[in-house]
């Protein structure tokens, strides 16, 4: 586990995720959730406690997103993604669940959600860090490995 900034981030409920990769410049990091939305689920933060991307300047956004690549090529390798959900929640009204700007990145393949490829957008809209660690059973999709 590498000891990114994660005390540092907005909401208590981050600081338990395990940081997996910062940034070279320190800038941004890859955290997995401890209560992921599939297999695979991860968090790119910025190190900045902005609660919009426009808050970002033009380095950190840059940096935010070569991260969002790093966090996709980790999932190529580990868990054979072929695809990928991105989503931010940019701000409050919506649905941003603390004023912390960050993205998600969903590894997604051929197989999962047998042929129901849309599935994953309510699980998206869903969740959030207070997401329990078996998620909603009205909102379950079976997924590879869950």
């Amino acid at each position: 586990m590498l000891a990114c900034a994660a005390a540092r981030f907005a909401s208590a409920e981050v600081n338990n995720y395990v940081c997996l990769h910062s940034s070279p410049s320190g800038q941004s990091h890859v955290l997995q959730p401890s209560n992921p939305l599939i297999p695979g689920h991860l968090c790119v933060l910025p190190e900045a406690g902005v609660s919009r991307l426009q808050e970002l300047s033009v380095s950190q956004l840059s940096d935010l997103m070569s991260t969002v690549s790093t966090a996709q090529d980790l999932l190529r390798q580990s868990h054979g993604a072929t695809a990928f959900n991105l989503a931010c929640k940019d701000g409050a009204d919506a649905g941003q669940p603390f004023a912390h700007v960050h993205w998600h990145v969903v590894p997604r393949t051929a197989a999962d959600f047998e042929g129901k490829e849309d599935a994953v957008y309510p699980l998206l809209a869903a969740w959030s860090p207070l997401w329990p660690a078996s998620p909603n059973p009205s909102l379950a999709i079976d997924s590879p490995g869950g």
